[in-house]
């Protein structure tokens, strides 16, 4: 068995307010039996308590085979498989099924061309196991050709009835069985029902359906005076503790609006005081059926069901079921979303005050519709699930037929926040909305039924934007996507605050990285190749390349051994040369005064001033004339670059003292 889950059970019509049925599960017949194609299971169900039976007739070259289902309160479980011990080709085993307590009854119409049904007893243990053999076979008394006795079927308390519409060139008639003290192994008839104004063709049998002590027989191919095989259906009642043959009816009901080929009768059930009928061939074979109540004294017509999308060819009233006050109606050829013949079936619930003409409450259908599946073919109906046949399926191979289920249950409802760029689509799929606001819509929930959302959507839209960008050798855009090496006007998109696209319009100027990275270097004195550089920081290399405070010129004398390197800036460009060693600074390259150090002295124009309380420095010439005054002094380093070679006199006034220092410029 393949189980598939939860989805799409849609509410069409009247919308329920209260609880509805939800699809939970498929079944078919994948995983009992090695071939499944042609299987047609499905084509009969029929649910009692917990248990339910499905007959599946096309197994094995129509030799027929049916499965016994449990359900566990999750999922229902095949626990059995039924077959006859005589079975054969074109027996037609599982045409027609059904199961009350313990027993279980399979029509095989067509055994020995006449007709026969099998009776299953549940061991003590149990159901289990493939293949299971009948513990008693029924046939008719008089059994004919052709006569299909078993083509269809149902069961009460203790009590079998079995229909034979071809009896007597299909005048038809209805076989009524009871179970012995002694069980069903030595059941017997013990009543033959026919109608007292029986005619030829009137297929009295085709559908039958037992309430305690009440049997329905319906006879489609009956005709009402001019009106050929509107149909119609007989009511009989039992009169003592046992059925007795008769061909007088208690009750005769027929529609009020009965027209030619309504073909009212094709299917029938009962419930209590309620009877509802199918009429599949009304209005051009879209279908109707009846609703009769039974007011203490005769079966009055008290509504019709109608599809609200009915169409010609449905076939609605092909099956029926009654179980309380629901109905439920098959409409084998419906094209449900506009698939071909996919089939589906009705839900009507009795109004509060009482049955009259109506559309249904709801709609089911499977969740995996295909052409041709033929959904609707048989239906089961107790308090808590539903069984709808699909017999012409292709999920395990083509024909070989599944069953969905349906479980009663309570909508949900909830309220989401959502926000969208630009437009959003609904959880179902069904709506596509642009503008912020509160909205509705319905998805199923996990049980099947009807969940209601309540949106509060804000819709956000995208956003623009211009930068101007100056990058050397290439540019990456904002979203990392592009890599950019020339100038020009690009565009790229990265997400805004909002969750939107923010589309940004770049002017991008691309400068080729030409900066020359090589120093020249003479001794202590470090001078960068490259002239004219927007800016110059030269890096201690031994220091985890740390700025060197002030170092900001092209050239750098260097105080101490170490390794130096100059990171440059021109334009849009930044490099960093290699790192160079100084290994020539010693104590002679510096000249002291007292507190005063000048170095390296002899210099190349670049030169450094120690000492403390400086509070003025005067450079004079040759000729002492005073070419330069510092008086902001920080030890910072002195640049006489400007000043040809030769000697000058450096004059540091500090606080309380004035030294004079000479100093030796040599050639650039």
């Amino acid at each position: 068995m393949k189980n598939l889950f939860f989805l799409i059970l849609m509410l069409l019509g009247t919308t329920l307010a209260n609880a509805q049925w939800g699809q939970f599960q498929k079944t078919t017949s994948a995983g009992f039996i090695s071939d499944y194609s042609g299987y047609n299971y499905g084509f009969s169900v029929d649910i009692d308590g917990n248990y339910a039976v499905v007959g599946a007739r096309g197994a094995n070259n129509f030799t027929g085979v049916a499965y016994i289902l449990y359900f566990d309160g999750t999922n229902w479980v095949t626990q059995a498989t039924l077959k006859a011990s005589d079975g054969v080709s074109d027996d037609n085993f599982g045409s027609a099924v059904a199961i009350h307590g313990n027993t279980v009854a399979v029509g095989a119409y067509n055994d020995g061309q006449q007709g026969s049904v099998y009776v299953f007893e549940r061991p003590s243990s149990g159901w289990s196991g493939n293949n299971v053999n009948e513990i008693a076979k029924l046939t008719a008394s008089n059994p004919e050709t052709d006569e299909y006795f078993g083509r269809s079927l149902t069961m009460g308390d203790s009590v079998i009835v079995i229909g034979a519409y071809g009896d007597n060139t299909n005048r038809g008639s209805v076989y009524v069985f009871e179970e012995p003290s002694t069980g069903w192994t030595s059941g017997t008839q013990t009543a033959k029902l026919k109608s007292s104004v029986e005619q030829d063709y009137d297929c009295f049998g085709k559908s039958v359906a037992i309430y305690d002590t009440t049997i329905v027989v319906g006879a489609y191919h009956d005709d009402y005076s001019s009106y050929t095989n509107c149909g119609s259906a007989y009511i009989f009642t039992r009169k003592n503790s046992h059925w007795v043959s008769t061909d007088q009816y208690d009750y005769k009901i027929t529609a009020s609006d009965k027209a030619a080929d309504d073909q009212f009768g094709r299917s029938v059930g009962i419930y209590g005081n309620t009877i509802v009928v199918g009429a599949y061939g009304k209005n051009s074979d879209q279908g109707v059926a009846y609703v009769f109540g039974f007011n203490g004294t005769s079966w009055i017509q008290q509504g019709k069901l109608i599809p609200s999308n009915g169409s010609s060819n449905d076939y609605f009233g092909i099956s029926t079921d009654i179980y309380g006050d629901t109905v439920v109606v098959g409409s084998y050829l419906h094209d449900m979303s506009g698939v071909t013949n996919s089939g589906a079936a009705y839900v009507f619930y009795k109004p509060s005050g009482g049955w009259t003409d109506i559309n249904e409450n709801q709609i089911l259908y499977a969740n995996d519709a295909g052409e041709d599946d033929d959904f609707g073919i048989s239906v089961s109906v107790n308090k808590d699930n539903i069984g709808v046949g699909a017999y012409l399926s292709d999920n395990d191979g083509t024909d070989a037929g599944s069953v969905y289920w349906f479980r009663y249950c309570e909508p949900t409802s909830a309220t989401i926040l959502e926000s969208a760029c630009e437009e959003y689509v609904s959880p179902s799929g069904n709506y596509t909305w642009t503008t912020s606001g509160v909205y509705h819509d319905t998805i199923q929930n996990v049980s099947g039924c009807d969940s209601i959302l309540t949106i509060n959507l804000t819709i956000n839209h995208p956003t623009t934007s211009t930068i101007d960008v100056n990058a050397c050798d290439s540019y990456v855009s904002p979203s990392g996507n592009y890599t950019w090496v020339s100038s020009g006007t690009y565009n790229d998109t990265i997400p805004n605050s909002n969750g939107c696209d923010s589309i940004i319009t770049i002017n991008l100027v691309v400068q080729n990285n030409d900066i020359a990275t090589t120093v020249t270097q003479n001794g202590a004195t470090l001078v960068s190749d490259q002239n004219n550089a927007t800016s110059y920081q030269w890096l201690d290399c031994n220091n985890n390349y740390a700025e060197i405070s002030g170092a900001t010129s092209q050239s750098f004398t260097a105080t101490t051994n170490g390794s130096y390197a100059v990171r440059i800036t021109d334009g849009y460009c930044t490099d960093t040369s290699l790192c160079y060693e100084v290994t020539m600074v010693n104590t002679g390259d510096i000249q002291k005064d007292n507190d005063i150090a000048i170095y390296p002295n002899p210099s190349n124009g670049e030169f450094n001033i120690l000492g403390d309380n400086i509070q003025k420095i005067e450079i004079l010439n040759f000729n002492g004339e005073v070419i330069k005054t510092i008086d902001d002094f920080e030890n910072k380093l002195i640049n006489l670059r400007q000043y040809p070679a030769g000697i000058y006199q450096i004059k540091v006034i500090q606080k309380d003292k004035v030294f004079v220092v000479k100093l030796i410029l040599t050639e650039k």
